[in-house]
């Protein structure tokens, strides 16, 4: 008898947690840029969800956020408050960060997301003066901050993953 009770307890006890969701990001950095550049304004863990609700400035202090597999060039890393860093000199191309965020409260809530950096060409051209790169989305938003931009959740598709286009140009 005192086995049915046990097993009747354990069937009628419901354990349950808040929905952590990490959703990729993209960013965009200067090939060859003589500093080490950070991104700034928007970071990795804006677009990621907790309980249906985007976390922000004001709740991300609840999660920990840890890069889990690096780029393997060593030329991109994410730290902890969620912002990419990209070195001095690095080449174009395209470098991939995975990272994994976790509630605090309940360390085994966690979700992994990847962090695609594209990183363009320098402008390059004979006598003096400057240039000047814009870049745009086709939907979304794009915040820059130095020679690194990040786009906004907006930029992901969440139904297919995919990331619109990115359109660059420079005078």
């Amino acid at each position: 008898m005192k086995k049915i009770i046990t097993l009747c307890i354990i069937l009628f006890v419901n354990f349950s947690f808040a929905q952590l969701i990490a959703i990729d990001d993209v960013v965009i950095g200067r090939a060859d840029n003589p500093n080490a550049a950070t991104s700034s304004g928007d970071r990795v863990f804006l677009n990621d969800y907790f309980n249906g609700t985007a976390i922000n400035f004001g709740t991300y202090s609840n999660f920990t956020i840890t890069e889990t597999i690096p780029d393997s060039s060593g030329f991109t890393t994410l730290n902890p408050l969620g912002f990419v860093n990209i070195a001095a000199n690095t080449p174009q191309g395209i470098y991939y960060i995975t990272y994994e965020i976790c509630e605090n409260a309940n360390p085994t809530n966690c979700d992994t997301a990847e962090v695609e950096i594209r990183v363009f060409p320098t402008t390059s051209s004979s006598g003096s003066g400057s240039a000047e790169m814009s870049i745009s989305v086709d939907s979304g938003s794009i915040s820059c901050g130095g020679n690194v931009c990040i786009t906004t959740a907006p930029c992901v598709d969440l139904s297919t993953g995919t990331i619109p286009p990115l359109t660059l140009s420079a005078d």
